[in-house]
């Protein structure tokens, strides 16, 4: 379905249920007259109507608070769906914008330089990280965890390109990938100067360099999807390739 389609259902279920939920709460007593406007009202398929069997059961005032629930539901869903969809296109639109960058390749990046190093598919690799049971260092294997998955690894160096110091803000960047078709972002990870789970910042002086590996775990089914790799960082980014 494109994403007009989407937005269109979407705002149909919004408005739909926002009547449904206004009629409910404002003019019940009308409003009950005429089962035929339920939402869900006897459209199962074994014709089980769920607002007879609840005033049998419960009475009116059962049958006007689950109205006012499914009318609700159908509104926060169908906001939901166009929101989602509409936030994902000017996402989409934003990252086109990017440019698209391929190895030895340099690109502004938080202030500095980004150069772009080795990217490769493979099992595993190893970095440092810090025990926090045992209070010191140690090295780690990164690797994927089930059979049929894959792990892209990518290199980079950021450099302070600048005649002062250079701060840059770890969980401002991002690396992921965005399905080239309809789907949710794949979220990456990344190592500072070869040390994972690193927050806070970097700082860097003038000419100062220092490397940042990416990499992102793929499970056996999303190795079948078109993808756009995408690092971002304060309202830059670029594209690293497009494919399998």
């Amino acid at each position: 379905m494109t994403t007009l389609g989407i937005v269109m259902v979407g705002v149909v279920m919004a408005i739909g249920g926002l009547v449904c939920f206004l009629f409910a709460l404002l003019r019940w007593d009308q409003y009950s007259q005429h089962p035929k406007f339920f939402p869900l009202a006897g459209t199962a398929p074994w014709k089980v109507d769920v607002h007879k069997s609840l005033y049998e059961t419960y009475g009116d005032k059962a049958v006007r608070k689950y109205v006012l629930i499914t009318s609700l539901v159908f509104v926060i869903l169908g906001i939901w769906m166009s929101v989602g969809v509409l936030r994902d296109d000017a996402e989409r639109k934003q990252i086109y914008t990017y440019p698209q960058v391929r190895q030895g390749d340099i690109v502004p990046f938080a202030g500095g330089e980004l150069t772009m190093g080795e990217m490769d598919i493979s099992g595993k690799f190893t970095a440092t990280r810090f025990n926090v049971d045992e209070n010191r260092y140690e090295e780690v294997e990164v690797k994927t965890d089930m059979p049929g998955e894959a792990l892209l690894l990518l290199n980079t160096t950021l450099t302070n390109n600048n005649d002062n110091t250079l701060t840059v803000l770890l969980d401002d960047i991002e690396f992921f990938a965005k399905p080239v078709d309809e789907g949710n972002n794949i979220k990456g990870r990344m190592a500072v100067n070869g040390y994972l789970n690193q927050t806070g910042k970097i700082e860097l002086d003038a000419g100062e360099s220092v490397p940042i590996s990416f990499w992102i775990k793929f499970s056996k089914e999303e190795r079948k999807q078109d993808f756009m790799l995408v690092i971002q960082c304060d309202g830059t980014g670029c594209r690293l390739m497009s494919g399998r």
